[in-house]
């Protein structure tokens, strides 16, 4: 039985693309002999580069990418509901 994945198990470059192919979204996938796949959501006007380099993706870039793929709908209601519940906290505390 194969484990669902989820964003927040996301670290590398190849967790990020088993997620992507997993999810049954439609999309191209292109690399021209760079080092990103640039994964484009057609019908939601969305494009995902994904760096693919070895070790784990700095924390930053992998927030970002997070983002674009709830953009998509790709386990987008766990990072929307903690960037609300972020900004709501940096109100208060200043």
């Amino acid at each position: 039985m194969a484990k669902k994945r989820s964003l927040d198990g996301c670290r590398t470059s190849r967790d990020f693309d088993r997620l992507i192919n997993s999810s049954g979204v439609h999309y191209t996938e292109r690399q021209n002999g760079t080092s990103h796949k640039v994964y484009k959501f057609v019908d939601q006007g969305v494009s995902v580069p994904v760096p693919q380099h070895r070790g784990e993706i700095p924390t930053g870039t992998r927030r970002s990418i997070a983002k674009m793929l709830a953009l998509v709908g790709i386990g987008g209601i766990v990072w929307i509901a903690l960037c609300q519940v972020s900004s709501i906290v940096g109100q208060w505390l200043a």
